[in-house]
């Protein structure tokens, strides 16, 4: 399956507020505005289209829900794309 990428932030970026969530929009050249909320509790969170995912939670990197799925690479880039649910 091949899913078009989305870099959504950097976590150090999100870090360096030090705030406990953030919320964010971005407009993407071939989507409609974006937007979304980032939080940290235990592990990190993306709120994204109405689905909380948690990437890295026990291990699953990229975690992948209903509609989206989110990953973290190396450099803490937190990467969004959508499942084609047909």
């Amino acid at each position: 399956m091949e899913i078009a990428a989305y870099k959504l932030i950097n976590l150090n970026d999100f870090d360096a507020l030090g705030v406990p969530q953030a919320y964010y929009t971005k407009q993407f050249q071939d989507l409609s505005e974006l937007s979304f909320m980032v939080c940290k509790w235990e592990d990190y969170g993306i709120l994204i289209n109405g689905e909380i995912i948690f990437p890295g939670t026990n291990g699953i990197n990229p975690y992948a829900l209903k509609k989206n799925v989110i990953w973290i690479d190396e450099g803490r880039n937190v990467w969004w794309g959508m499942l084609d649910v047909n």
